[in-house]
C-alpha cells in the first residue's frame, strides 16, 4: 500500500493539505493525474529516477526511437561517473529494477536497453522493443 500526498497551493498560501492509501502504481497515477486536475501538465511528467534523473528526463524529451550514448555521455548528463560496475557488468544495464534502481532511469519513461558493446548503451523506445 503506498501512501499519496497531496497539496494544492494557491502562491505560497496552502489551500489543501491531505494523504490517502492507493494500491495504484506510479504510472496509473501519473495517467490520471492531468484528467484529476482537469488540466494538461505543463511539461511531461517523470517519476524520479534519484541521482539518475537527468538521464530520465534525456530519454523523455528524445523525439527518436533509438538512442545510442557513449558511457561518457551518460557521465557527461549525469554530471558524475558511472560506478565502474557499469562498466564491468552488462547486468548492471539490465531491464529491471529488483536490484537495479538505476533501471528507473530509463523503464519508468518507456525505454529499454537493448545492446551494451563497447563503452556505448542502445537504447530503444519500449514499444520499439516489442
Amino acid at each position: 500500500m503506498k501512501v499519496l500526498k497531496i497539496e494544492l497551493l494557491d502562491n505560497e498560501q496552502v489551500l489543501l493539505s491531505t494523504q490517502l492509501h492507493t494500491t495504484l502504481t506510479l504510472e496509473q497515477l501519473l495517467r490520471l493525474l492531468p484528467t484529476l486536475v482537469n488540466a494538461a501538465p505543463e511539461k511531461p511528467l517523470i517519476p524520479s529516477a534519484g541521482k539518475y534523473q537527468r538521464l530520465s528526463e534525456h530519454l523523455t524529451q528524445s523525439n527518436q526511437t533509438e538512442e545510442m550514448l557513449t558511457f561518457q555521455q551518460i557521465e557527461t548528463l549525469l554530471g558524475f561517473n558511472l560506478p565502474q560496475s557499469a562498466y564491468k557488468h552488462r547486468a548492471w544495464w539490465s531491464n529491471t529494477l529488483q536490484g537495479h534502481t538505476q533501471a528507473a532511469a530509463w523503464l519508468q519513461v518507456g525505454w529499454k536497453v537493448m545492446k551494451v558493446d563497447e563503452g556505448k548503451v542502445h537504447f530503444i523506445r519500449e514499444q520499439e522493443a516489442r
